[in-house]
């Protein structure tokens, strides 16, 4: 299988979703910007096939946001979507994402660590 040099949405969306390298590699030569929706609904849904066996995202998760080349431009979404969400799959994505993003001084990202266990 080739991997295409300028993805087309769907194919970047796929990778993402899957949890690809590919994706990362495309973040990294691309502008972010056109995928901004489907980095933040990738980043605040848990998209994997099932908790239990795909483990935690949280490496991948932080390099997405590193790759964007404005990883600060996603916080406040994240961040909302720790504080909101109702979803036990999406907390399990968030939580230690926000948590990864307190410890580098995210602004409301430990708040909304605090909202998602004082529901």
């Amino acid at each position: 299988m080739t991997i295409p040099e300028h993805p087309t949405p769907a194919e970047f969306e796929h990778a993402l979703r899957r949890g690809l390298g590919r994706a990362l590699l495309w973040l990294r030569t691309h502008d972010a910007e056109p995928w901004r929706d489907i980095i933040t609904e990738c980043l605040t849904h848990f998209t994997g096939y099932d908790a239990q066996t795909d483990g935690g995202r949280l490496r991948y998760l932080t390099d997405v946001l590193e790759a964007t080349g404005k990883p600060e431009s996603y916080f406040a979404d994240l961040a909302r979507a720790t504080a909101e969400s109702e979803d036990d799959h999406d907390l399990w994505q968030l939580l230690p994402l926000a948590a990864a993003l307190a410890k580098r001084g995210a602004d409301g990202a430990r708040e909304s660590v605090y909202a998602a266990f004082h529901r």
